[in-house]
């Protein structure tokens, strides 16, 4: 089966573009993480250099929040783009949007360490929306690389991958309705939403490892399965599903290849017109 073939994840010959975007991510990942640490400011008054470290607390709580945070943001994308084959106009949008919102994030955070150090509920307040916001915006630019990928098996090493992206899209946005609620919090209880905020990038640490393992889960099936042409996630006719790009049926004889959510629908269309020119290597036609 194609799908338990090491090689088939990164064939020869169609990863030099997503090389290229995944060596550019990896430096702005680790400049993102390098930013953090320049708001850990040592003791400067001679005798109180212990009271002054543990005024810094919140700092330091606010740096391993957005640590993990960016931590699972570089997992992820290693995990999402090893599977990647090529890359078209929309996917390097997409990642720019998502490399966007994660450099960002020492901002936010040295905003959210100082509210919390000397700021008042006003301040806190504020400074948690602001990182709410961010946070917010990072799950969604992931919700639509995630979506992209599950619309375009064409894109993977293993067509029958892209089934792995469906239920991360639903984990992006449980993240970012999280979010949403803190935000909400913090205009009431500013403190215990702060709290929460700081606590969040511990449901990504947590839940990042699905991708990985349901990759080796269905992996691991195909292995033992007939080769039938279809890759199937559990059983029952309802649960077909990774057509491969030369079977997938064309609109008219009815499945899509996503369910329709407005908004998501809309951003489709946009992600469609941007793809209008056709990549170089692209040999399958589009079914617009």
């Amino acid at each position: 089966m194609t799908g338990s073939d090491p090689g088939r994840r990164r064939p020869l010959g169609l990863n030099t573009e997503s090389g290229r975007v995944e060596a550019f991510s990896d430096g702005v990942l680790a400049i993102a993480v390098t930013l953090l640490v320049l708001d850990l400011h040592t003791p400067d008054q001679p005798g109180s250099f212990g009271h002054d470290l543990l005024h810094q607390a919140p700092t330091y709580l606010a740096y391993l929040a957005a640590f993990v945070t960016i931590g699972v943001v570089w997992v992820n994308h290693h995990v999402a783009f090893t599977r990647v084959g090529r890359v078209d106009p929309a996917l390097l949008w997409i990642n720019l949007a998502v490399l966007g919102t994660s450099s960002v994030l020492p901002f936010p955070t040295a905003v959210l360490a100082r509210a919390l150090e000397e700021g008042t509920d006003p301040d806190r307040t504020s400074a948690v929306v602001l990182y709410a916001g961010v946070s917010v915006l990072q799950s969604l630019s992931w919700l639509l690389l995630y979506r992209h990928l599950w619309r375009r098996p064409d894109l993977l090493a293993d067509p029958d991958d892209h089934t792995l992206f469906n239920g991360e899209q639903a984990r992006s946005l449980i993240g970012a309705a999280c979010y949403v609620l803190v935000g909400l919090l913090a205009v009431i209880l500013p403190t215990p939403a702060a709290v929460a905020v700081l606590v969040l990038p511990l449901f990504y640490g947590l839940t990042s490892h699905r991708l990985t393992v349901r990759a080796a889960e269905r992996s691991q099936q195909e292995a033992t399965d007939q080769p039938t042409g279809l890759s199937t996630f559990g059983s029952g006719a309802d649960e077909v599903v990774g057509l491969s790009a030369e079977q997938d049926p064309p609109p008219e004889q009815g499945e899509a290849r996503a369910p329709v959510h407005p908004p998501l629908q809309q951003f489709d269309l946009v992600v469609d017109s941007l793809d209008r020119p056709v990549a170089r290597g692209h040999t399958q036609p589009r079914d617009d």
